[in-house]
C-alpha cells in the first residue's frame, strides 16, 4: 500500500508500522529512506526513550515528563493544541446543577471562577489547580 512518499513495509497491530521511501514518487523522493512508528503508551518510557537517543518524536506527554525535559538542550520541546471532546454530567438532584442553562450558559461565557463551575472543571476533568488557572487565561 502506498501511492503518496511512502510505502507500507510492516505492520504489527498495536506495535509498530514501517514505512519505505516510494522512489516513484511523483514529487520526489522523500529524504528519509525509513519511516518507523511504534506504539508507546507508557509517557515515562516515551520520555526515557527520547532522552536515550532511541526515537526521534514523542506524542503526548504529561506534564511531569515535559518539566523534566525543559532543560534538555538535547530535546527540542513543540506544543501544539490539539481538539477533544468533553462530557459534562449533572447531578441533577443538586439544586444548584438541576438547571442546565444556567450551566451551559456559565461556561459559554467562560465564567470560570463560578464555584460550581470550577467543581465541575476540577472533577469531570480530574484537574488540578494549575490545570485550572490555564483554562482560565485561555478563556
Amino acid at each position: 500500500a502506498g501511492s503518496g512518499p511512502f510505502t507500507l513495509n510492516t505492520w504489527k497491530a498495536a506495535e509498530l508500522l514501517s514505512l519505505d521511501a516510494n522512489t516513484n514518487y511523483w514529487d520526489g523522493v522523500p529524504k528519509m529512506k525509513r519511516v518507523i512508528i511504534r506504539q508507546i503508551s507508557q509517557a515515562a518510557t516515551q520520555r526515557l526513550l527520547l532522552e536515550k537517543g532511541d526515537v526521534d518524536i514523542a506524542c503526548d506527554l504529561g506534564p511531569d515528563q515535559l518539566d523534566g525535559l525543559k532543560d534538555n538542550k538535547d530535546v527540542k520541546l513543540h506544543a501544539q493544541p490539539k481538539g477533544g471532546i468533553w462530557y459534562l454530567g449533572l447531578n441533577q438532584k443538586d439544586k444548584a446543577l438541576s438547571n442546565p442553562k444556567v450551566i451551559v450558559e456559565t461556561l459559554r461565557q467562560g465564567q470560570v471562577t463560578h464555584p460550581y463551575t470550577r467543581q465541575l472543571l476540577t472533577a469531570s476533568r480530574g484537574y488540578d489547580r494549575s490545570r485550572i488557572d490555564a483554562f482560565e487565561d485561555f478563556t
